[in-house]
């Protein structure tokens, strides 16, 4: 191994040893769509709950966040965070 190697093998453990908290986005688009009962896309603005729970079933809550959105058509896109 040269010398320039040696400096960047611990550099990039040090880069891998971060906190995970650290690589967590602050903010998350989120795109989806709305239709009625009757699978008709719904349109004008709706206020939507966006919930994050510690499990797939049984959960508990972790984060909860209400956005008002324009829908058209039934597509939506809302910025999470």
């Amino acid at each position: 191994m040269n010398r320039s190697m040696r400096w960047l093998a611990p550099l990039f453990l040090l880069a891998l040893a971060r906190p995970v908290s650290a690589q967590v986005p602050a903010a998350m688009q989120f795109q989806g769509y709305l239709t009625d009962a009757k699978g008709a896309p719904l349109s004008d603005a709706h206020t939507m709950t966006f919930t994050l729970y510690d499990a797939a079933e049984g959960g508990t809550a972790v984060w909860t966040e209400t956005k008002s959105a324009a829908v058209e058509n039934g597509a939506f896109a809302v910025l999470l965070g």
